[in-house]
């Protein structure tokens, strides 16, 4: 009894050895050498709270970057939108170093000079007060005209009648003035706009102003604009 009792217990010893054995051997399978010599070839180190400086070479997105109250710093080459688009240079953004700031130096202190320039604007200065001028007849979005600062050219406006019977036809018209680039109203001036009416005979008539014709205000072509 003693004697099977012991080759029942080899037998499971045997069996337990074989098995870690046979883990062994498939784990040995699996095995690869370092690639590279130590240090080398270690883990990259997680983001931390350490002091040492960290490079990350991929992009890193972050819901709000806070900087430390009284020592923070934001460094970067370039400054962009939030689609990696319209970018511009610290030089651009703040006319001067890495470390300068942006001044909303234009009057009221909504815009920057350098924001003029970065929209193709030109900075001007009159009275005391700077503000950009514009080539077009309108302000860029978000930017609000400043007084009466344009440049005007002299329009001509016509009002043409289009008679079925004897063609196109129209009153005299009106050429507005023109301005130079000065704080000045847009020059305007009146004509008169065309009818026709048909008598007792039946003959047609143009009509220049009233019964239907109206009198319309014609503007000057508006080619720069001031604004802040």
């Amino acid at each position: 009894m003693f004697k099977s009792i012991e080759l029942s217990s080899l037998v499971t010893l045997v069996l337990v050895v074989l098995g870690l054995f046979a883990y062994s051997f498939s784990g040995a399978q699996n095995w690869a050498a370092p690639s590279a010599t130590p240090p080398g070839g270690n883990t990259l180190a997680p983001i931390n709270v350490g002091t040492d400086v960290q490079v990350k070479q991929g992009n890193l997105g972050v819901n709000v970057l806070a900087t430390a109250p009284t020592t923070g710093q934001v460094w970067s080459r370039q400054y962009c939108d939030e689609n990696g688009a319209n970018c511009f240079t610290a030089s651009q953004v703040a006319g001067g170093g890495g470390t300068a700031t942006t001044t909303l130096d234009l009057v009221n202190g909504l815009h920057s000079s350098q924001q003029c320039r970065n929209l193709g604007g030109q900075v001007v200065t009159s009275s005391g007060a700077s503000f950009c001028r514009f080539d077009g007849a309108s302000c860029p979005t978000g930017w609000i005209q400043y007084e009466n600062w344009r440049t005007t050219a002299a329009n001509t406006c016509r009002h043409t009648f289009n008679d079925p019977l004897s063609g196109s036809r129209s009153c005299a018209p009106c050429t507005t003035g023109s301005n130079p680039w000065s704080n000045t109203a847009v020059a305007t001036c009146n004509y008169q706009g065309s009818s026709y009416y048909r008598n007792a005979d039946g003959d047609r008539y143009l009509i220049c102003g009233g019964l239907g014709g109206g009198s319309f205000t014609c503007n000057a072509t508006i080619n720069q604009v001031g604004c802040y």
